[in-house]
C-alpha cells in the first residue's frame, strides 16, 4: 500500500507543536493512541519498530518494519530531488555501550540515505548517559539552545535549504545525557 504524504495544516491537531501550520511538517500515517498494535497497520508498524531488541522472536518483524518505513520515507524524499537534505537521527534512550541500545532510527536514516543520493545522515547527537524511555514515563524531549557557530569546522555542502549550527543540548533542570558530536553546514 502506498501512503500519500500530506503537509500538516490547520485541520490537523498537533498538541506538541501548536504553530505547526507555520512549519514544513509532513506525515503519511496516523497512529491511534492507546489502540495497541491491532488498532491499525500503522500501529502495528510502529509497535514493531519500537519492539525491544531483547525480544528475539520479533526480530524479523522489527527488520521488516525498518525496511517498510525506510522505503516510505525515501519515497517522500525522492519527490524532492532538487534539494539536498541531512537527516539528524535523535539517539535512543540508551548509550551505545548499553546492551539494550536500539539504533532503529539510525538504521532508517541510513537506509533512506542509501536510497536517495540527495540525502545524507548527520549523526550530530550522541547519548552520553542512559535515560528512561519516553514510552515508560521518561522525558526525552530536549530543549535545543543555539550557540555561536564554530568557524573551525569545515562546511560539508552549501545547500541553501538548511543550515545546522552548533547547538547546546539541554533539558530544563538536569543534563539530558546528549552531546553534539560536531557542527556542520548542510
Amino acid at each position: 500500500m502506498t501512503h500519500i504524504w500530506k503537509r500538516a495544516d490547520r485541520s490537523d491537531r498537533l498538541d506538541h507543536c501548536p504553530n505547526h501550520e507555520q512549519h514544513f511538517l509532513f506525515y503519511a500515517r496516523i497512529y491511534t493512541t492507546g489502540g495497541g498494535y491491532a488498532a491499525s497497520p500503522t500501529n502495528q508498524l510502529i509497535s514493531n519498530l519500537k519492539a525491544d531488541i531483547s525480544q528475539t522472536k520479533r526480530t524479523f518483524y522489527k527488520s521488516s518494519a525498518i525496511d517498510t518505513f525506510s522505503s516510505e520515507v525515501a519515497d517522500f524524499f525522492n519527490g524532492l530531488t532538487r534539494y539536498k537534505f541531512a537527516l539528524v537521527p535523535f539517539p535512543p534512550s540508551k548509550t551505545k555501550a548499553n546492551p539494550d541500545h536500539d539504533d532503529w532510527v539510525m538504521q532508517v536514516a541510513s537506509k533512506v540515505a542509501g536510497m536517495c543520493p540527495h540525502v545524507e545522515v548527520a549523526e550530530l547527537l550522541v547519548r552520553t548517559a542512559d535515560a528512561k524511555k519516553q514510552s515508560t514515563g521518561g522525558l526525552r524531549v530536549a530543549r535545543v539552545k543555539k550557540r555561536s557557530p564554530d568557524p573551525a569546522v569545515p562546511k560539508t555542502s552549501s545547500s541553501p535549504f538548511a543550515i545546522l549550527r552548533r547547538f547546546e543540548i539541554q533539558r530544563r533542570s538536569t543534563d539530558c545525557g546528549l552531546r553534539l558530536t560536531h557542527s556542520t553546514r548542510v
